[in-house]
């Protein structure tokens, strides 16, 4: 029986299914089409767990997307979605969300904090200003990229994040650097860090209390040797990228 479906760069507008069809597939690959509209069909698919659909047209969800039952990972990314529908906080299955490089702001989200279950979340390079204190709610959350958006600080309950050990900031130009460090120095869970690309030449106050970080990306700025040594010192034990 198929389990997996990969219809990769086909110029699909939409494809229909049935309640009946191929009752064992888990995975489908439907990046790199045309659609405009989620399929919604794709939630007949019974056991239908992962859905990677990057780089197609989508604009819309449907609230019918609300129909999947065992979906665990939804990669939405590079698509032109501007908003979520409510309906999208009943995919308390899932696990692995990605809706990297849309159309969104911060009032769109407001379904995603509802999803209890999620481990990874990647809402990179929209149009997002805020994080809202409702991310608390993501109690099982270990992966975050929140990079290349207008944001300018985190709340202070991401601290509650206890299972987060990674989290992404690329290119976030403007964050209150020190308040950033201050919040992340409290998860105790917290391994790595991206800080690329940030247009930084010196490291603001605060680093040195990240001392349960042991991976540090800080790629894309422009620390010279000496600024590069002095972090080093501050915290030995931690791996620092700078290349």
């Amino acid at each position: 029986e198929l389990q997996y479906l990969r219809l990769f760069s086909n110029s699909i507008s939409n494809v229909k299914f049935s309640e009946n069809d191929f009752p064992k597939l888990e995975s489908i690959d439907l990046c790199y089409n045309n659609f405009k509209t989620f399929p919604t069909d794709l939630t007949k698919l019974k056991s239908l767990k992962y859905v990677i659909m990057w780089y197609s047209d989508v604009e819309k969800l449907p609230r019918e997307i609300a129909n999947f039952k065992k979906i665990k990972v939804l990669n939405l990314e590079g698509n032109n979605i501007k908003t979520l529908p409510k309906e999208f906080s009943k995919l308390k299955t899932i696990q692995k969300l990605s809706l990297r490089n849309n159309d969104l702001q911060s009032l769109d989200l407001k379904p995603i904090w509802q999803l209890t279950n999620l481990q990874e979340l990647d809402i990179e390079n929209n149009k997002i200003s805020e994080i809202p204190t409702s991310v608390s709610n993501l109690k099982k959350l270990k992966r975050l990229s929140i990079g290349i958006n207008p944001i300018t600080n985190i709340p202070n309950n991401l601290s509650q994040l206890t299972q987060l050990e990674q989290i992404g900031l690329v290119s976030l130009k403007n964050l209150n650097w020190t308040e950033t460090f201050n919040i992340l120095s409290e998860i105790k869970s917290l391994r790595r860090i991206g800080i690329p690309s940030c247009n930084l030449s010196k490291m603001p106050k605060g680093f040195e209390k990240l001392t349960q970080v042991k991976t540090f990306w800080l790629n894309g700025n422009t620390f010279d040797n000496e600024e590069q040594e002095r972090l080093k010192k501050l915290l030995p034990n931690a791996e620092l990228d700078f290349d």
